[in-house]
């Protein structure tokens, strides 16, 4: 999986990704655990625009 950030800083950050074929589900969507890691993990890089570079912890995370 390659996720390519193209923008961020002050508190956001975006990224772009292709969903391949190894990222789907059974229905033919992206994989919700896909989904949640990089929710996680992107919205992790957003905060460390925020705060001068420290990055947090997820404590809680729920995705639909």
């Amino acid at each position: 999986m390659q996720v390519q950030i193209v923008s961020g800083g002050d508190g956001h950050c975006r990224a772009e990704m292709v969903v391949a074929p190894e990222h789907h589900n059974k229905m033919g969507t992206l994989h919700g655990g896909l989904t949640a890691t990089l929710v996680d993990a992107i919205s992790s890089i957003a905060l460390g625009t925020r705060t001068a570079g420290v990055m947090g912890v997820t404590v809680d995370l729920h995705v639909s």
